[in-house]
């Protein structure tokens, strides 16, 4: 009986342990970047925030449909300096990324002859930062910042 209750009590400190050791580590960055902003200007959506001193960043975009929602995810690189604009090590400019509109398309029957169709409606789009190189040494999920909304129109006939 003593026996049996040792075991269990080994199985369970290694479950225990085994469970922490794949959760990975926590994400490097808990603070969402702020002031975000989305906005169609002419034939692109500018995405907007307050760079909050990190290296790279991800917008990610939904666009809910009847059957399936439409997933995007752009990335920028804060060492592009259409990105961030700098004056030295002071920020002159918020963060930005502009997307053509041409960019919001669906393959819907995975054939590469066909046109993708582009999608239309109300689109919910966020922003986080990112830890490169990836994975490697934090998992990527770190706080997005508040959501957004932007209204992809189809246009008139």
């Amino acid at each position: 009986m003593k026996k049996n209750l040792i075991i269990g009590m080994l199985v369970a400190v290694a479950l225990l342990a085994s469970s922490v050791a794949m959760a990975g580590k926590t994400p490097m960055f808990t603070i969402a970047p702020s002031a975000f902003d989305a906005n169609i200007v002419d034939d692109n959506v500018v995405f907007t925030w307050s760079d909050s001193g990190f290296y790279k960043y991800s917008v990610d975009v939904d666009i809910p449909q009847d059957i399936y929602t439409a997933s995007y995810s752009f990335s920028t690189d804060k060492n592009d300096p259409s990105v961030c604009v700098y004056n030295g090590t002071t920020l002159l400019y918020d963060c930005s990324l502009i997307v053509p509109l041409s960019a919001f398309v669906w393959d819907t029957d995975a054939d590469p002859i066909t046109d993708p169709v582009p999608i239309y409606g109300t689109a919910y789009a966020k922003v986080k930062a990112l830890d490169p190189p990836g994975k490697k040494d934090f998992n990527q999920h770190n706080a997005f910042s508040e959501t957004d909304t932007f209204v992809l129109v189809a246009p008139a006939p």
